[in-house]
């Protein structure tokens, strides 16, 4: 089966702003590691990867060696179904180079947790009122 890369940008698109959201869904698709590598060419252009890990403690070092496979510098890593706790020392104990982590963690049961891997070279602003955690 072959794998295909969405960009949109590079389709023939109008001129508008809103042609970038007029795009097939049905183009776009998941990659393996290996795929991926040369997509992201340039730098400077933002990419994102997400990933479902289902356990930080368990997955990390899988995690590590895929973004070692795919030799690419996303510019935001997103993280799924972490399962770490408030009581784990996240930012130490699951650090990438170059990256800065946000946790939230789920807080009344176990399992759940997302984080966010930004390059350091980026400017992020971390606004907890809008996580359903922080409402009073």
């Amino acid at each position: 089966m072959e794998t295909s890369f969405l960009n949109p940008m590079d389709n023939d698109h109008d001129n508008n702003e809103d042609s970038f959201y007029n795009y097939d869904s049905k183009t776009c698709k998941y990659l393996s590691p290996n795929l991926v590598k040369g997509v992201i060419e340039d730098s400077t252009t933002f990419s994102l990867l997400h990933v479902n890990c289902r356990s930080l403690n368990l997955n990390f070092n899988k995690l590590n060696q895929k973004l070692d496979v795919v030799s690419t510098n996303f510019s935001i890593i997103g993280v799924t179904e972490t399962w770490t706790s408030d009581i784990d020392d996240n930012d130490n104990l699951y650090c990438i180079p170059d990256y800065n982590s946000v946790f939230l963690n789920r807080k009344l049961k176990p399992g759940g947790g997302v984080c966010l891997y930004i390059k350091k070279d980026l400017t992020y602003k971390t606004k907890h009122y809008m996580s359903l955690y922080f409402v009073t």
